[in-house]
């Protein structure tokens, strides 16, 4: 059988004959757990040429951090930990465009730099990792569930239109394998007390202890207390956890 064009010398056809992006989206639609998905996009990124990728929630004008928005990323852990250091969610023009429901959205290093684009200037230090260039994808929004983004991060030449519609095929099969294989929330992760739910906030702004006391004229072992009451109940093992399966469920912004 004659093959396809190829993308990054990787042919359409696979030996069987079957089409290599419906091969990739047949394998993402079949992952039995979240590492075999991980897997499957990590195979759908190097198909197009990128390096890493993100799978995380489209950030509400609430956000202020990246990081518990994240569900699972190949980007090393200091570049996002740096990215929420600097406060860059709240300042970039490139996520205001997509967390207002613009797909795909791209970036380049490069081309029409923005100085005054602070996530801009931050990916002149992803050029480390041989990242120059990115995009995102995501999720048609449906009511009652968190909107999706898939992002990839690279050095190649802009996506065509062709290679946007591949990717954003393959990304809407995550999408809906991400949400079958999610545990569905129990019970208890509703019987959280409004003070509580209060702290919980709190921490999501990166107050300490000590701090939300003070906000709240509370000690800080009480606030220690109701942090680990929330910790019990939704089945974390510490505050970042929390706070992220609490943005996740909803209880918070």
């Amino acid at each position: 059988m004659k093959k396809k064009q190829r993308i990054h010398d990787i042919p359409y056809m696979t030996t069987d004959g079957e089409d290599t992006l419906s091969a990739i989206k047949r394998r993402i639609l079949a992952a039995a757990s979240m590492p075999e998905l991980i897997i499957q996009l990590g195979e759908c990124t190097s198909t197009f040429g990128f390096i890493h990728f993100t799978l995380m929630d489209v950030p509400s004008k609430h956000s202020t951090r990246v990081q518990p928005l994240i569900h699972f990323s190949s980007l090393p852990q200091p570049y996002i930990a740096a990215y929420d250091q600097a406060e860059l969610l709240k300042a970039s023009k490139f996520i205001r465009r997509w967390s207002e429901g613009v797909s795909p959205v791209a970036w380049d290093s490069h081309a029409n730099f923005d100085p005054t684009d602070p996530a801009q200037v931050f990916g002149l230090r992803l050029r480390a990792i041989n990242v120059r260039m990115g995009a995102v994808f995501l999720a048609a929004p449906v009511a009652a569930r968190q909107q999706l983004a898939l992002m990839v991060y690279g050095s190649r030449a802009p996506l065509s239109a062709h290679e946007n519609a591949d990717i954003q095929s393959l990304a809407d099969a995550a999408f809906i394998r991400f949400h079958q294989l999610r545990p569905a929330p129990q019970t208890g992760f509703k019987s959280l007390s409004s003070r509580e739910v209060e702290v919980i906030r709190w921490t999501a702004e990166g107050k300490t202890s000590h701090e939300i006391g003070r906000i709240l004229s509370l000690s800080d072992h009480t606030i220690n207390a109701y942090l680990a009451n929330a910790i019990r109940k939704l089945e974390c093992v510490n505050r970042a956890q929390l706070v992220a399966k609490a943005i996740r469920l909803q209880l918070i912004d």
